[in-house]
């Protein structure tokens, strides 16, 4: 199978640009905006009087953030302030962002200033709970003309570059081509392996049939082999799989350079199973290790690789996203 190793994000992009990348996630969503904005210093969370803002109370609010699937790329939330106005006080004020599970980090609700929150191991988060960190809030006065909001940025991929995108990108391409290399090594080795026994089955099953003079007769008569495996094709009596069917005709193969080689290949079928062919079992039997872990492993390998593939169509589209227009040819 070959992989392509330069240039991937710049195609992944090029995908989601123009709308094919569908074809690689049919499982995959676009991603839901995670913007919101709070008013904290407003009419709405205080009392206007004589062109003053006093008893401000700032409510606590659970926002639910935008899911997120997958769980290899990084992700953040950004709070930032936005002040206008004249909002000068002697007092404090500041408001706490707690996402699920992490502690809470504090902000200055009068200072334009930008927050970034990074939850363990750059998951997404969701929930993010904004509340009232200061005892001054009630007690502070401010000029009528003050607005503070915070503006939310919730779960968007932590990323401040397209370049970082794309090295995010082609990382997780390149983590599914060596997935896939090692799932396509391990298919090989199986199916090489489940040949190897349907041919010595097979051979043992045709001793069985024939007797000797049949045998010594199909070991000098390449055309009288060939009637024997249309007779194997035509009953049941041996009960072959289509594997097992197809295995005989790479048996033939091998009979019949066997028998270009040597005239003395031997008297049964089996004994096309000498050395070297026991060798190559064994082989194949050593690499494999246990054969029934080796074809869970396969599945457990094909399992993912498909969520890998589904998690990088996500992150491609939250790419395009995040720089539509630097993406776009």
């Amino acid at each position: 199978m070959p992989v392509i190793r330069s240039k991937v994000s710049i195609a992944i992009f090029a995908l989601a640009a123009t709308g094919n990348l569908a074809r690689f996630a049919t499982a995959s969503e676009p991603a839901s905006s995670g913007r919101r904005t709070i008013d904290l210093i407003s009419p709405a969370n205080c009392i206007l009087a004589n062109d003053r803002l006093k008893n401000c109370r700032f409510p606590e609010t659970a926002i639910d953030a935008p899911a997120q699937p997958g769980s290899l790329t990084p992700f953040r939330t950004v709070g930032k302030i936005l002040v206008t106005g004249n909002c000068s006080t002697d007092f404090p004020v500041s408001i706490s962002l707690k996402p699920d599970g992490e502690r809470p980090v504090e902000a200055s609700a009068l200072r334009g200033a930008e927050v970034r929150i990074t939850a363990r191991g750059q998951r997404a988060i969701t929930q993010l709970t904004v509340a009232d960190a200061s005892p001054w809030t009630s007690v502070a006065g401010f000029d009528g003309s003050c607005r503070s909001q915070l503006e939310l940025r919730l779960n968007e991929p932590d990323w401040d570059t397209r370049e970082q995108a794309h090295e995010f990108l082609e990382s997780l391409q390149l983590r599914i081509d060596r997935i896939r290399d090692e799932h396509a090594t391990l298919s090989a080795l199986l199916s090489a392996y489940s040949t190897m026994l349907a041919l010595k089955t097979i051979a043992e099953q045709l001793d069985r049939r024939l007797g000797e003079q049949d045998l010594a007769r199909i070991f000098q008569d390449p055309a009288a082999f060939a009637a024997l495996l249309d007779q194997l094709r035509a009953t049941t009596s041996l009960k072959l799989s289509r594997d097992e069917l197809r295995a005989i005709d790479r048996l033939a193969e091998w009979l019949e350079g066997s028998s270009s080689r040597s005239t003395t290949v031997g008297k049964s079928f089996s004994d096309l199973f000498g050395a070297a062919e026991r060798q190559v079992i064994e082989k194949l039997v050593s690499s494999l290790g246990d054969v029934e872990k080796s074809r869970t492993k396969l599945e457990r390998l094909a399992t993912e690789i498909h969520e890998l593939e589904l998690e990088l169509a996500h992150a491609a589209q939250l790419a395009e996203q995040a720089f539509p227009q630097e993406a776009r040819p």
